[in-house]
């Protein structure tokens, strides 16, 4: 499949085989060795790049894992790797704190946290201490280099504070003409946007009407793989574990992408990724549980690519966006050539990773009712993100007089599907909020669900956190609950 895009600072055409990630072009087809290669998960940071696309406010360049996102989507963006962040023979800012501070140690990863950071100050000059961790929790540095990263970072920070000429420095000259060389790519034309390789076709949908025409004239739809970011299939791809035979790439179609709010709903695309829910001011306003679990589940990287909708079509047990949404009584709209269906999110899971989607749907969107309630989220794993939990939980309450209208509480990871604590909230419902009365429902809940016992964690350990979830949810929601 022909694409074109800008690579640093030269144009590049090219004919690439949709199904090779970005990682494996820099490095083998330009020989950008500046991008390494490690896990190929999306979890180390390593072959972090920084992709610029187009928006109504200008150039956006955000971080990417490399390794998990196809080189056919390239067409037509901005790629910045190592290679292209400095201008003539100087380093860039960011590079000469790293070596003043000692910021790297083998430097394997140095790479990906440089760009991660470079991301980070194209949006910001001076950020915070807050922001500086945010932008590095996708990458995982082996050296113990923690404190000189972060020192490196502060310290571009303090600069641009105290001499605002140096905020001239950190995007590169040649950065200022890529939006009309951008301009000038040709949109992608393949006839009927379809390529054969190795017995597999790629599709690439414009518009919904492309897409249900593709969904109604593929021989065998059963066999189809429809991505939107891509992050959860492409570590299946790299490990060997799942090829995929035909593949539609929703990535092109751009009524997707949107977030809104309408008649007491919040609609979120399918095309909508974290990032975006994260940064959405109505969304962080009405689900702050919702808000948390996108904060805790992955890393920035991959926020900037992954979405919402592909998370509840995972279907994954521990999926961490699907408790509060759950608890927040989020209904999946589904659409196919017949017409558009809504799916109330509790009937979406019919078994282990299978949901209520038929062969000729897509997805669309997400739908949520703005209501009027105290929500919580937890999620107990290894680390603080990144990774996958052990047991995560949400618990959404209304309460009338001290006393708990309703409550809705959802487990996952102790169940093949998302699991519904509905002797828990019976318990509560009607109840006065109190110790007592907390101590009884993390006893219920630990009693109720019935996990199995795994790496992650034994059938005992998984209730006993199910019980701490309890206690911690209404910790956390006490003050309020009496206001």
């Amino acid at each position: 499949m022909k694409i074109s895009f800008y690579l640093n600072r030269d144009l590049v055409h090219a004919d690439v085989d949709p199904h090779l990630t970005t990682l494996v072009y820099l490095r083998e087809s330009r020989g950008l060795t500046g991008v390494k290669e490690s896990c190929n998960e999306g979890d180390c940071g390593a072959c972090v790049i920084a992709l610029g696309e187009r928006t109504e406010q200008g150039m956006c360049y955000h971080a990417v894992n490399s390794c998990l996102y196809p080189v056919v989507r390239l067409h037509g963006k901005h790629v910045v790797t190592l290679e292209g962040i400095h201008d003539a023979d100087e380093l860039h800012p960011l590079q000469a704190a790293m070596e003043n501070e000692h910021g790297a140690q083998c430097g394997f990863c140095t790479s990906g946290i440089i760009l991660s950071l470079f991301c980070l100050f194209l949006r910001n000059a001076t950020p915070a201490n807050e922001d500086i961790l945010q932008a590095l929790d996708g990458s995982l540095c082996r050296c113990t280099g923690y404190a000189s990263i972060l020192r490196a970072a502060r310290s571009v920070a303090a600069q641009v504070r105290m001499d605002e000429d140096i905020e001239n420095h950190l995007t590169p000259a040649y950065f200022s003409g890529i939006p009309e060389r951008l301009d000038s790519i040709d949109e992608l034309i393949d006839e009927n946007r379809k390529l054969a390789v190795a017995a597999r076709d790629y599709f690439i949908p414009e518009d919904l009407h492309e897409l249900f025409e593709i969904l109604e004239n593929v021989d065998n739809p059963s066999k189809l793989t429809l991505i939107s970011g891509d992050t959860d299939i492409m570590v299946g791809v790299n490990l060997g574990k799942f090829q995929p035979q035909k593949i539609v790439d929703l990535h092109r179609i751009r009524e997707f992408t949107c977030i809104s709010r309408d008649n007491g709903l919040i609609t979120i695309g399918a095309r909508a990724t974290l990032s975006d829910v994260l940064d959405n001011e109505e969304v962080r306003r009405s689900f702050p549980a919702l808000t948390e679990a996108v904060r805790q589940m992955c890393s920035t990287p991959i926020r900037n690519v992954a979405t919402l909708v592909g998370n509840v079509c995972t279907a994954s047990p521990i999926a961490d966006a699907i408790p509060p949404l759950l608890a927040y009584g989020a209904t999946v709209v589904v659409q196919s050539i017949k017409g558009t269906r809504q799916v109330p999110l509790r009937d979406w899971f019919k078994s282990y990773r299978k949901t209520a989607l038929g062969h000729d749907e897509v997805v669309v969107a997400i739908e949520i009712p703005i209501i009027d309630c105290l929500a919580s989220f937890e999620k107990t794993g290894k680390r603080k993100t990144l990774d996958i939990a052990t047991v995560n939980s949400a618990l959404a309450v209304q309460v009338m007089k001290g006393h708990f209208e309703t409550v809705r509480l959802f487990f996952g990871g102790v169940a093949a599907v998302p699991f519904e604590a509905e002797m828990t909230s019976e318990f509560l419902t009607g109840k006065e909020a109190g110790e007592a009365v907390i101590y009884e429902a993390s006893r219920i809940a630990a009693k109720e669900i019935s996990p199995l016992s795994d790496v992650r964690g034994s059938l005992e350990f998984r209730r006993q956190l199910a019980a701490n979830h309890i206690i911690k949810h209404f910790t956390k929601l006490m003050p309020s609950l009496f206001e």
